[in-house]
């Protein structure tokens, strides 16, 4: 993988409590933390237009707004 992006695919959830699973994602650069933006992966299986914009259903259960939508595969 490039440098700064890591595959997650082994990690596990956090899935203490009754809650959905969580993952916690932090970067350093040494000791130094640095900015970090967590990606996850899913499939959409619609999309609808509502009054407040677009949503994307995903196979996994959550709703999302379109706008918060960074990449597509």
């Amino acid at each position: 993988m490039d440098e700064g992006n890591t595959n997650s695919s082994g990690m596990r959830p956090n899935t203490t409590g009754s809650g959905s699973p969580t993952f916690k994602v932090s970067a350093t650069s040494g000791d130094k933390a640095v900015p970090a933006t967590a990606f996850s992966r899913d499939t959409i299986s619609s999309v609808s237009n509502t009054s407040t914009g677009m949503t994307v259903q995903l196979q996994g259960g959550a709703s999302i707004a379109y706008n918060a939508i960074q990449s597509i595969l």
